[in-house]
């Protein structure tokens, strides 16, 4: 694997964590979201996403890219553009 695999692999760690930390602040701290009650339902949500679907995807996606897999590097920038978006 090249250096640039490498730091990416890393980066997208550092982005799971991260989006992990955000997205538990955002459903156990009242008061994060200083917005109406339907838009914080909104984020909330999304936090819901970001924790059961986008992390874990993210993870396997990343692991299966790892190991050479065109489907597994699909997934991989999909979930990161996800993380972006």
């Amino acid at each position: 694997m090249n250096r640039f695999h490498t730091r990416a692999y890393r980066l997208t760690t550092h982005i799971m964590i991260l989006a992990g930390i955000a997205s538990l602040g955002g459903l156990f701290l009242d008061g994060l979201y200083q917005d109406t009650e339907f838009i914080r339902h909104i984020w909330r949500g999304n936090d819901i996403i970001t924790l059961t679907l986008a992390i874990p995807l993210m993870y396997i996606s990343r692991r299966r890219s790892n190991k050479g897999s065109l489907s597994g590097t699909i997934l991989w920038l999909g979930s990161l553009w996800y993380m972006v978006y």
